[in-house]
């Protein structure tokens, strides 16, 4: 689908600031150019890649060397650099420029992206589509969206910059990241996101603008019937779960709130140890623990802090007598969002309890609005029941 606030580039043009090939001595060419060596890009393509290459890497060194020199070229509203003939009329002035360095400045290093085959062919069908018919945005004359034309040639989403009128690979990038008349600032978004790994770009001419440029960026892509592209997602697949796999429960001490509860059975202090090691790494829980539908999607969840244990929720767990706000209130104040849920089973471990309720009810679980909790465990004629209160904040007002 179409990334949010990626609407099309107006036709402005920025004039160079410095070329790559000038500064091809000091950045790690051999690292940023990932595209220099494949067939099927011309050399401004690859140039393209080149630059939102340089800028993922190091956002401040790009500002300083392709984005801050602009600021000195305008008069108002008009944009001249040095050695162009005629001023370009812009939206905004010098400002969007001004609020494209103060972001790169702040912004962190993100990952570089490696060309896929698939990307650019897709991108290359709406080059095609909307050169010959002075048409612009996302959707061509089918219909299609993005994701629609790159699935044509593998399997992936995507996102999309278009940039129209600029002819150079730096300058469509410099153009993307100032992002001058655009709401949102969606290229620039698309440009610095660390979700992308993969990009396709594809140049060509417009009926209307003289030349445009259709850059797709993927998370995960894989060109159809390309072995090398499948083996090395394969491989960067399992690169990534061995990391998320080798991350430690974040601070033992933290997780495990119920190590000094005496009130509690083993099986009970094991039960929030259980649920904040979920809490705090669902997708290294759901991979070690868990199969099925519900593992991938407690893999898919967001971490959240840790229960801290309120001994009036267990009393309330306890003494399930009447309304849930009428026990919540008998032995503590509360506020906020509050929960309950019920577990019943023949659970061998306090690992197993939490499973079963990761499966059955894990908005409880996982859920951010919860931030404290208490449980009690008695017999059933299923062996077990546990009961669970959660709240979002609760002070117990009785020993």
């Amino acid at each position: 689908m179409v990334k949010k606030g990626t609407a099309f580039v107006s036709g402005l043009v920025f004039f160079g600031v410095m070329s790559i090939a000038a500064q091809a001595k000091d950045w790690d060419i051999s690292l940023l150019d990932t595209a220099r060596n494949v067939t099927y890009l011309t050399r401004t393509e690859k140039d393209v890649i080149l630059a939102l290459n340089k800028a993922r890497s190091n956002p401040q060194r790009y500002m300083e060397e392709y984005i801050a020199p602009r600021t000195a070229w305008f008069k108002g509203n008009l944009y001249q650099a040095p050695g162009q003939d005629i001023p370009i009329r812009t939206s905004e002035g010098v400002s969007a420029v001004n609020e494209c360095v103060r972001v790169l400045r702040a912004a962190s290093p993100t990952g570089i992206l490696y060309p896929r085959e698939g990307l650019s062919l897709g991108a290359r069908d709406h080059v095609w589509d909307q050169g010959r018919t002075n048409q612009t945005g996302h959707y061509g004359r089918d219909g299609s969206d993005p994701s629609k034309r790159v699935n044509r040639y593998g399997t992936g989403g995507c996102g999309e910059n278009i940039a129209y009128g600029t002819y150079t690979g730096e300058e469509i990038v410099a153009q993307l990241f100032i992002d001058d008349g655009v709401p949102g600032r969606g290229h620039r978004t698309n440009n610095l996101s660390p979700d992308y790994r993969y990009v396709g770009a594809a140049i060509g001419p417009h009926k209307g603008y003289g030349i445009m440029c259709v850059i797709d960026f993927s998370e995960r892509y894989v060109t159809a019937g390309n072995a090398a592209e499948a083996a090395e997602a394969e491989a960067f697949k399992t690169a990534l779960l061995s990391k998320r796999l080798a991350q430690d429960w974040a601070g033992w001490e933290a997780l495990d709130g119920a190590a000094n509860a005496d009130y509690l059975s083993g099986f009970e202090k094991d039960l929030l140890l259980e649920l904040n090691k979920a809490r705090s790494n669902p997708y290294r829980y759901a991979e070690q623990y868990m199969t099925g539908q519900d593992a991938a999607a407690v893999k898919s969840s967001r971490a959240a802090a840790p229960f801290l244990l309120a001994r009036g929720l267990c009393l309330s767990a306890a003494d399930h007598s009447g309304s849930m706000s009428d026990r919540l209130s008998r032995y503590g104040e509360w506020s906020g969002s509050a929960g309950e849920a019920v577990i019943n089973g023949s659970f061998p471990n306090a690992r197993e309890a939490v499973i079963y309720l990761l499966e059955k009810q894990r908005n409880y679980a996982l859920g951010s609005s919860y931030k404290v909790i208490g449980f009690a465990v008695s017999d059933s004629d299923y062996g077990m029941q546990i009961r669970f209160e959660f709240a979002n904040t609760y002070t117990h007002k009785r020993d």
